[in-house]
């Protein structure tokens, strides 16, 4: 991860070794690879839950306090938006485990075209190895098989739900949590989709001025902001006759809000653009973003602002009847 890029330096020259064997045993590991069946929602929603379970006996027996579950309500996601959570879930882990044991792995490659149930089951069963090497390490057997749940159809909305209240958890277990550094890298990757959409315009401008940093931002007013940014999202998904993801949140209480939440709410962001890009012809991926070393919230929604104004260039040139991406 681009967070510790500083204290894994010094590991470099064993990193490229290191990853050579891991990608070995994980070709070597059928606990990892996916049969060439088909891959449902209920799937993953158990391997989620089984993972949790071991994430629940790591935190107890490291003295963690518990995470309240964050009352969000998901409608309507896609396999495509799950993916984008397991991802940053499966960073969270390896974060974890680099603390504790100073593994080295780098991250999963974002898989190509639009995201499906097998694509989320990859990502957690990567996680679901990070967890067994720590349990491994602190002499913890694993929380046990699997909930009696196959018979119980889960939708994908339910599979985000549960990522993202383990997300929760596991950022409360770290000695570095994810905040504003990492929400701001996300969401520099986001202009970069929305510039590469833009881009599919003739004469239309890429990436406008951003605006001008506004100190004292708190993690809600840029969690607020970001809702903002899924509603112009929700009316581009309109306009092109997409399905779109439904997410409403209660922030009444900003104190209920944690700095990873902002995280979490940047990758569904980066997940709908870049389902947009899958789904129009001649977009190229954008440059994944460099660590931007310590940040505030303020430079989270001063990037927000970018992103919004962005948006709202879409917006018009999706309504505009006739006009489409090349």
């Amino acid at each position: 991860m681009q967070q510790h890029a500083a204290t894994r330096a010094a590991y470099r020259p064993f990193k490229a070794w290191a990853c050579l064997c891991l990608c070995m045993g994980l070709l070597a590991a059928p606990s990892l690879i996916l049969a060439q069946e088909a891959v449902a929602p209920t799937d993953v929603y158990m391997a989620v839950k089984k993972l949790s379970g071991d994430i629940e006996r790591l935190r107890v027996h490291m003295g963690a306090p518990a995470a309240n579950r964050l009352q969000i309500s998901v409608e309507n996601a896609a396999p495509h938006d799950v993916y984008f959570q397991a991802r940053n879930l499966y960073l969270k882990l390896d974060q974890l485990a680099f603390e504790h044991l100073r593994l080295l792995e780098e991250p999963p490659p974002i898989a190509e075209g639009v995201k499906q149930p097998a694509d989320v089951l990859a990502v957690v069963r990567r996680s679901d190895h990070l967890a067994q090497q720590l349990l491994n390490a602190y002499g913890l057997p694993p929380a046990g098989g699997r909930e009696a749940l196959s018979a119980i159809d889960r939708t994908p909305s339910e599979v985000f739900g549960e990522i993202q209240a383990l997300g929760r958890q596991l950022n409360l277990m770290l000695d570095r949590p994810q905040g504003p550094s990492e929400t701001l890298m996300a969401l520099t990757q986001a202009v970069g989709y929305a510039a590469n959409l833009l881009g599919a315009f003739p004469r239309q401008a890429k990436i406008p001025v951003e605006p001008p940093l506004a100190p004292g931002k708190t993690p809600a007013d840029v969690f607020e902001a970001m809702l903002g940014c899924l509603d112009r999202l929700a009316t581009i998904y309109h306009h092109l006759g997409f399905s779109s993801v439904q997410l409403s949140a209660d922030v009444s209480d900003p104190l209920e809000l944690l700095p990873s939440d902002a995280a979490d709410l940047a990758a569904l962001i980066v997940a709908r653009l870049d389902y947009l890009q899958e789904q129009l012809p001649n977009i190229e991926e954008p440059l994944p973003p460099v660590y931007p070393g310590r940040a505030f919230p303020s430079h989270v929604y001063r990037r927000v602002g970018l992103l919004k104004t962005q948006l709202d260039d879409l917006v018009s040139l999706y309504s505009v009847e006739g006009i489409t991406a090349k």
